[in-house]
């Protein structure tokens, strides 16, 4: 996989979006604008090892370009990936603000991420069966 190529799988997108749905309903979960994954943090996830944590865009070195392109300014997310360990999305949290983040962040959103895939990977498998 080329590391600058981070494009979702249009199934895995639709599940992702379910499990949203889900949250949303549940009023877990607020959605925002959708944006082009070129212009995003979790675009860079895959190459900085299968996490990012960025306390401040705009001083960072690794989001440079990108913080030039979006109002997030701290960003924390981790990989999510199917059952072969091949990437389909991420997880992860941002604020508007500059952020000091937690050193368990990462921890957390590695150790959600693959119930969280798993939930994704079940709804893909309803809505598309092999």
């Amino acid at each position: 996989m080329d590391p600058t190529d981070f494009s979702f799988d249009p199934t895995a997108a639709r599940a992702i979006s379910g499990v949203q749905t889900v949250l949303e309903t549940q009023g877990l979960l607020l959605r925002g604008d959708n944006a082009p994954i070129g212009t995003t943090y979790c675009a860079l996830v895959p190459q900085f090892g299968g996490s990012l944590a960025v306390e401040d865009a705009r001083q960072d070195p690794r989001t440079a370009l990108r913080s030039k392109a979006t109002p997030v300014i701290s960003y924390c997310g981790v990989l999510l990936r199917d059952t072969d360990g091949n990437p389909f999305g991420t997880l992860c949290h941002f604020d508007l603000l500059p952020c000091q983040q937690r050193t368990s962040d990462i921890e957390w959103l590695q150790l959600l991420s693959p119930m969280l895939a798993r939930a994704a990977l079940r709804q893909m498998a309803a809505v598309n069966p092999s």
